[in-house]
């Protein structure tokens, strides 16, 4: 559990919950009642797939909230795969021969039985990370930045076990391997988005909105143009996104691994307000402060190409007046340090 729990009072069917949220890697939301340690929504044990591994073993069952739903994508299905057209998705189904798919929680599979190995989604970088996520104690709203990356996991047998403490390995009998099957154009498997932003109302345990996580970045759109397909909507980048909410805004980085943009959201809806350009991709989750009753938003960012890390700091316009919609968060102005 990389990302941090969220402390976030909520009203569940007209009672009052002093809740307490946490995201995962896998794409699950878990809510629970912080004074009692009670889930807020049941958590199912249910049946999941059984490992044939030699030397393996996995649970019968795993937890699953029932509410509020997944904020990502979890295993692979046939609806999940590429779908810009019939051919690319028969391809995709191609080259997934071999390899070994399904729900959530589908052990990988050992390099003895021939099979390439498992598509695991979410990935190893997948679902939330150590972004985390935000909340908001005016909406009870809760928000997360997720990619959706698969990872291949084949069990390959452990050439070199070993016992003492401090090596890099261990007495295990397997170690990870596989390799991820490759679309022509560098396309990816699944269909966007490849990442997104989720807003949670956990008043309610449901999702409020969805986004992709910024526009489609340029590699991916050249990708795309490569296979002659235009006016794809926005894909999002594959990355997590570093999320600071305030009284009107979301406030939004693509991630370490996403475009050099900031964006702010209204973060009721998730309309985008407003975006400025960063030196480099978010590094760091950003954060406000006031001087003189003036507020600033400030992130972390790589600088460009041979040079070092930078902190990028706007601030927020005022208000517009009474009767005038335009310039709401508009007219930012940007310094560096």
């Amino acid at each position: 559990m990389p990302p941090h729990p969220i402390l976030l009072d909520v009203t569940v069917d007209g009672r009052p919950v002093k809740g307490v949220f946490q995201l995962s890697k896998q794409a699950f939301a878990y809510g629970f009642d912080r004074v009692t340690g009670k889930p807020i929504w049941p958590i199912e044990e249910r049946p999941v797939p059984q490992t044939d591994a030699k030397g393996e073993w996995t649970a019968a069952t795993q937890p699953f909230p029932t509410k509020p739903p997944t904020f990502d994508l979890q295993g692979v299905s046939t609806d999940s795969l590429i779908d810009f057209t019939p051919a690319l998705r028969q391809q995709a189904l191609q080259l997934l021969e071999g390899y070994k798919w399904g729900p959530i929680f589908t052990p990988p599979p050992a390099a003895a039985s021939g099979s390439k190995g498992l598509i695991q989604v979410p990935g190893l970088g997948g679902g939330a990370n150590w972004p985390g996520g935000v909340g908001d104690p005016e909406l009870g709203y809760v928000f997360v930045g997720s990619a959706t990356n698969p990872g291949t996991v084949l069990l390959t047998p452990n050439a070199n076990p070993t016992t003492t403490p401090d090596s890099a390995c261990c007495d295990a009998d397997y170690t990870m391997g596989g390799q991820a099957p490759q679309l022509p154009n560098g396309l990816r498997l699944l269909k966007p988005p490849y990442g997104r932003i989720t807003a949670y109302d956990m008043n309610k345990g449901a999702i409020a909105w969805q986004i992709p996580n910024g526009d489609t970045p340029p590699n991916i759109k050249a990708n795309l143009e490569k296979a002659g397909l235009t006016n794809v909507p926005p894909t999002g980048s594959p990355s997590q996104a570093g999320l600071l909410v305030t009284k009107n805004f979301l406030f939004a980085g693509e991630g370490s691994g996403g475009m050099a943009v900031f964006h702010a959201y209204d973060k009721k809806t998730g309309q985008e307000i407003w975006q400025g350009p960063l030196p480099g991709a978010q590094t760091g989750l950003p954060m406000t402060y006031a001087v003189n009753n003036r507020q600033f938003v400030v992130v972390a960012a790589r600088g460009p190409q041979g040079s070092g890390a930078q902190l990028v700091a706007w601030a927020i316009a005022p208000p517009a007046p009474a009767g005038d919609q335009g310039g709401r968060g508009r007219g930012g102005q940007r310094g560096q340090q």
